[in-house]
């Protein structure tokens, strides 16, 4: 009973973290889809109150 109570919380913790592994993937392809800003200051300034 011990090894297979174990056995299913790292099952449930191997698909969090495959979850997890796919939710990156994906705000990863959104990030390197972003135009860079290429040192334009007021759009910098605009991203940095966006993001605060």
């Amino acid at each position: 009973a011990h090894l297979e109570a174990s056995a299913e919380r790292w099952n449930r913790l191997l698909s969090v973290l495959e979850e997890l592994g796919r939710w990156i993937s994906v705000k990863d392809e959104e990030l390197n889809k972003q135009m860079p800003i290429g040192g334009d200051v007021p759009t910098v300034l605009q991203q940095q109150t966006h993001c605060t």
